[in-house]
């Protein structure tokens, strides 16, 4: 998957969904904070930006 391909999924239109609790969205930032995501590639790009962007929803330091 190429970079272009995940930011189009990430910016996607359309509703926004409550499909994760306040603890899953943490556990996630946690998982995806023990994952390389400074290799570059386009997954750990995605990556970071989907920690990034959870975090700043939910109010922790990772979305700042």
């Amino acid at each position: 998957m190429e970079w272009d391909e995940v930011l189009a999924l990430l910016e996607a239109p359309g509703e926004r969904l409550p499909l994760l609790s306040r603890g899953e969205a943490a556990a996630l930032i946690a998982l995806l904070g023990e994952v390389d995501l400074t290799s570059g590639s386009p997954v750990s790009m995605g990556l970071r930006e989907l920690q990034v962007r959870i975090a700043a929803r939910v109010g922790t330091p990772e979305g700042h």
